[in-house]
């Protein structure tokens, strides 16, 4: 099985089993669960490997805050306010007590600075490498959770910041646009939502099945970071190889959405708190995914962002 079937197969037993209190379930960023006072609790979990998600030997403090940047990251998708998060550790044997202590300390101060303090977790040992599991805690924000599953046709695609090329280093200091997520909840009719972790590729096709729509982007109106761009040049693979990291690499962490074309324009022009917003395309009825090339060739979207057990 590979990560979707498992997902899909959760999926099945999930619904199997009717709960009063799960109000969002498998499938979204977050989970919603109903409190008695009558509001929702948001909650997600996400785990770091060592190997996978950072290279050994990495500063165990950015390691920490990796950790919960990732996993924070996850609120902002459903434009929920963070209120605190716990961490379960997996330290291997060799680990000293000051790089014990850095991680701890890099994972506390990350959490206080994007507004969810550590609350407590968990620690063992008997891994050979580190694994951190953060899961947070968020409440609703201004205008109720913002889901995959609402993008509808005739919307237009938009995404905040530029994209690709993460792995040259930005993939260890995440910066998940919470307070940009709650100001479009706040103030823009959001349909859909998902934070870029695994590829604009992979992540805008989730929207669009959780939807049941079609995609329609352009590859010429995808921002490209310069750490794209650089290893394109490096590559040899010019513009075209950068649009593909754009699509495939991951790990950006920037918001994916979708929304009605006018207030899309106002937010291409005007930005979004300091950060630039771009439209790349719009929502189809058909279930076609599409991307129009530089040379105005259009070809399937391909979903190319990283899978695990993509090889099962």
């Amino acid at each position: 099985m590979n990560e979707k079937d498992i997902i899909d197969y959760v999926r099945t037993l999930t619904r199997a089993c009717h709960s009063e209190v799960i109000d969002i379930g498998p499938g979204d960023d977050a989970a919603g669960v109903l409190l008695q006072d009558g509001g929702v609790a948001i909650l997600s979990t996400d785990m770091l490997i060592e190997g996978v998600h950072f290279k050994p030997g990495a500063p165990p403090d950015k390691v920490g805050a990796k950790a919960i940047g990732r996993a924070l990251s996850d609120l902002a998708a459903m434009a929920s306010k963070p209120a605190c998060s716990l961490a379960a550790v997996s330290l291997p044997s060799s680990s000293t007590d000051s790089y014990i202590k850095a991680l701890y300390r890099g994972m506390q101060e990350e959490a206080e600075r994007l507004g969810a303090p550590l609350a407590g977790g968990d620690t063992g040992s008997g891994t050979a490498e580190l694994i951190i599991t953060v899961t947070v805690v968020g409440t609703c924000g201004p205008r109720g959770t913002v889901r995959r599953s609402g993008a509808r046709p005739g919307d237009s695609i938009c995404v905040t910041g530029a994209l690709g090329g993460a792995l040259r280093g930005r993939h260890m200091t995440p910066e998940p646009r919470i307070c940009e997520a709650l100001e479009l909840a706040e103030n823009y009719d959001l349909h859909s939502m998902i934070d870029i972790s695994d590829g604009l590729s992979t992540d805008l096709l989730h929207i669009a099945q959780e939807s049941g729509v079609g995609v329609s982007i352009n590859a010429c109106a995808i921002p490209i970071h310069q750490d794209a761009s650089a290893i394109a040049q490096h590559e040899g693979s010019g513009t075209e190889g950068a649009v593909l990291h754009a699509l495939s690499d991951g790990e950006d962490y920037e918001l994916l959405f979708t929304l009605p074309p006018m207030q899309a324009e106002k937010l291409a022009s005007g930005g979004l708190s300091g950060v630039n917003v771009s439209i790349i395309g719009s929502i189809r009825k058909c279930r076609a995914k599409t991307i129009t090339w530089p040379d105005a060739t259009e070809t399937t979207l391909k979903d190319t962002g990283w899978h695990h057990l993509k090889n099962k």
